[in-house]
């Protein structure tokens, strides 16, 4: 059994290593081997993020103009390649319902909670 506070050590080791995000218009379901989302459709990017407690808060918001799909169905958090042994790697994918499509002057944000149990 992993104690509270090794949760919580958990919970800073991710903060400080993963904050990329990506999102794509694939939408099957994720399997545990998987190392990338299925198709990307944007840059990544950095998310502004906190730990509390034994989770992480993600927030991260895209123009519609930095979409290049007419619509979205997966979202991924990545490593930000601080650690040379992470090199990118995808810490977590989650498939949902299509959306879009997005207009230019469109925003769309996620929130994204990592809650290590």
């Amino acid at each position: 059994m992993i104690v509270e506070e090794g949760k919580k050590a958990i919970a800073k080791l991710i903060h400080d290593h993963f904050d990329k995000i990506d999102i794509g218009d694939g939408g099957d379901d994720t399997s545990s081997s998987q190392t990338t989302l299925d198709h990307s459709v944007v840059t990544q990017k950095t998310a502004t993020k906190s730990v509390v407690g034994k989770q992480v808060v993600y927030q991260v918001e895209f123009a519609g103009s930095e979409i290049s799909a007419a619509s979205i169905a997966e979202i991924g958090i990545f490593a930000n390649n601080t650690d040379a042994t992470l090199n990118g790697d995808l810490l977590s994918r989650i498939n949902f319902n299509s959306l879009g499509p997005f207009a230019a002057s469109d925003t769309i944000g996620f929130s994204i909670v990592v809650v290590i149990d």
